[in-house]
């Protein structure tokens, strides 16, 4: 499955009850999750391993994640191609 059908079927979606008592295991989860989405597009895209993978998710993440996992992957997809 793409990355973007995974977004669809809300794969990366966090699906914990967010308290005070489960903050961290919330935060825990989330982060997580993230690093699936990071380690599916860097796949996706042919970029496990590239050596400037890391940078194009922190750009594309620090850029678009505000906007959802969506926007992260279209700009990911974007700037892939200057690598």
């Amino acid at each position: 499955m793409s990355v973007f059908e995974n977004i669809r079927n809300g794969l990366y979606d966090n699906k914990t009850t967010y308290s005070e008592e489960t903050r961290k295991e919330h935060r825990a989860e989330t982060a997580r999750l993230e690093a699936i989405f990071k380690a599916d597009l860097e796949e996706e895209f042919g970029l496990t391993g590239h050596p400037k993978a890391d940078k194009l998710y922190g750009i594309a993440w620090s850029s678009c994640h505000s906007a959802g996992y969506i926007d992260v992957a279209h700009y990911y997809d974007e700037l892939s191609e200057l690598l």
